[in-house]
C-alpha cells in the first residue's frame, strides 16, 4: 500500500514538472484567444443551423447541407495545407511567406471553380436538382472565398492569437449574418450561398492587403508553397473524409437522411472546435521543439484522453434535452446518434494532437501512408455500413475509424526513440 502511494505520488510529481515544462503563459495567452474565438464559432455555428432547422423542411436542410459539402470538399483545390506551411515559415521569420503561399492557393483553386461549374451543369442537365444554380453562381467566387484565409497562418506563426482568432470569428459571423439575413428574406439557396461568400471573401481579403502591403519586402522561404503542397495532398483523404459519408448517405438515402444525420454529428463537430484549438497552440511550439520535450508529450497524452473521455460522457446525458430545444422535434431520431458519435471524439482529438506532431516533424511518408490508408478504410465501411444499417452505420464507421486512427498513431509515437 505504502509503496503503491510513494508511486503514485512520484508519478502526479512528474506530470507536474512536464505541465510546468510546456511554458504555461504561452498556453495561456493562446488559449484565451483561441478559445474565445472557437466558442463564438460554435455558437455562431450552432445559431445558425437552429435557426435553418426550425425554418425549412428536413428535405431543404438535407439539400443546404449537401451544397455545403460540396463547397467544403472542393476547398482542397485551394491547397489548406498551405495555411499550416505559412504558420511554420512566419514562426521561423519568413513573413512574406505569407504573400507567396497566398498566390498558390488562388492558382490552385481554379480548379475548384470549374469543378463547381460542372457538378452545375451536371445538376442542370443529367440529374436536375433544385441547387444546380446555386453552384454555377458560386464557381467566380470560389477563388476569393477560400485562399485569403492565408492570413490566419500569418498572425498564428507571429504567435498574435489574438488577431488571428480576431480574423476567423469575423469570417465566420459576417458569413452567418449575410446567410440567416439571406434566409429570412428568401428561402432560395441560390441567393443564401451567394451572400455568405461575397460577405466572407470581402473581408478576408481586406484583412490580408492590410497585412502584405507591409511585408513584401521581407524574407519568404521558398520551401513554403512545396510543403503547403504536400500538406495538402498528405491530408487529402483526411480532408475529403468528413463529406464522403454525406455523398454516400444521400446516394442511399437521400436529402431527408442527411439531414438528420448532420443534426446527430453536429455536436461533436462542434467540440472538434477544441481539438483545432489545442492543435493550432501546439503547432509554432512543436516546429521548434526539442528531444527531451518529447518525452513531457507522451506522459501527458493519455491523461489528456481520458480528461477527453470523461467530459463527453457528461455531454452525452444532456443531449436528449438539448437537441429538441435547439432544433426542433423533427430532428429526435438524431438522439441516439449524436451520444454514440460522441465515442469517435475520445479518439479523434487525442489523434490532432499526434498529426500535427508529425507535421512539424515533416514525417511526410508516415502521414501519406495513414491518410491514404484511413480514407480508404473509411469508403468501404461507409458503403458496408450505411447499406446494411443506415443512419446508424454511418456513425458507427466513424468509431471505428477514428479508433483505429488513434492506436497506429500512438504506436508510432511511443515507438520513438529519444
Amino acid at each position: 500500500m505504502r509503496t503503491a502511494l510513494k508511486r503514485a505520488i512520484l508519478n502526479g510529481k512528474i506530470v507536474a514538472q512536464n505541465i510546468k515544462a510546456l511554458d504555461l503563459s504561452y498556453f495561456a495567452k493562446g488559449a484565451f484567444w483561441l478559445g474565445s474565438s472557437y466558442v463564438i464559432i460554435a455558437l455562431i455555428r450552432l445559431a445558425q443551423s437552429s435557426i435553418l432547422a426550425r425554418g425549412s423542411s428536413v428535405e431543404f436542410f438535407g439539400q443546404f447541407q449537401f451544397v455545403l459539402s460540396i463547397i467544403a470538399t472542393l476547398t482542397l483545390a485551394a491547397l489548406p495545407g498551405m495555411e499550416t506551411a505559412i504558420t511554420q515559415a512566419v514562426a521561423n521569420k519568413k513573413t512574406a511567406s505569407l504573400i507567396l503561399g497566398t498566390k498558390a492557393k488562388l492558382k490552385s483553386s481554379l480548379i475548384g471553380s470549374i469543378s463547381l461549374l460542372a457538378l452545375g451543369a451536371f445538376f442542370t442537365f443529367i440529374k436536375p436538382q433544385p441547387f444546380a444554380q446555386a453552384l454555377i453562381v458560386a464557381a467566380p467566387l470560389f477563388p476569393i472565398y477560400t485562399s485569403f484565409n492565408s492570413i490566419q497562418g500569418y498572425y498564428r506563426g507571429t504567435g498574435n492569437f489574438k488577431m488571428a482568432s480576431f480574423c476567423e470569428t469575423l469570417f465566420y459571423s459576417v458569413n452567418a449574418i449575410a446567410l440567416i439575413s439571406a434566409f429570412l428574406i428568401t428561402h432560395s439557396l441560390t441567393i443564401m450561398l451567394l451572400s455568405m461568400m461575397i460577405a466572407g471573401a470581402t473581408i478576408m481579403m481586406a484583412l490580408y492587403l492590410n497585412v502584405a502591403r507591409n511585408i513584401r519586402s521581407e524574407e519568404s522561404d521558398p520551401s513554403t508553397v512545396s510543403l503547403g503542397k504536400s500538406l495538402t495532398l498528405m491530408s487529402a483523404i483526411q480532408f475529403t473524409t468528413p463529406h464522403i459519408d454525406r455523398y454516400i448517405i444521400t446516394a442511399f438515402l437521400g436529402f431527408e437522411a442527411l439531414a438528420i444525420y448532420t443534426i446527430a454529428i453536429s455536436i461533436s463537430l462542434y467540440l472538434t472546435y477544441g481539438g483545432k484549438l489545442l492543435s493550432t497552440l501546439v503547432l509554432p511550439k512543436l516546429a521548434r521543439i526539442q528531444a527531451h520535450h518529447e518525452t513531457r508529450i507522451k506522459h501527458l497524452l493519455f491523461a489528456y484522453a481520458f480528461s477527453i473521455a470523461a467530459t463527453l460522457a457528461l455531454i452525452a446525458l444532456v443531449l436528449p434535452y438539448a437537441i429538441p430545444l435547439l432544433f426542433s422535434d423533427q430532428y429526435t431520431s438524431s438522439i441516439p446518434l449524436a451520444q454514440l458519435s460522441l465515442t469517435a471524439l475520445a479518439f479523434s482529438l487525442p489523434s490532432m494532437i499526434l498529426i500535427t506532431y508529425f507535421q512539424t516533424r515533416k514525417n511526410l511518408a508516415l502521414l501519406y501512408k495513414f491518410q491514404f490508408a484511413k480514407g480508404a478504410f473509411n469508403f468501404v465501411l461507409l458503403i458496408l455500413l450505411v447499406s446494411w444499417l443506415g443512419i446508424m452505420g454511418a456513425v458507427i464507421s466513424k468509431i471505428i475509424l477514428e479508433l483505429c486512427g488513434f492506436i497506429f498513431l500512438s504506436r508510432r509515437f511511443y515507438a520513438i526513440k529519444i
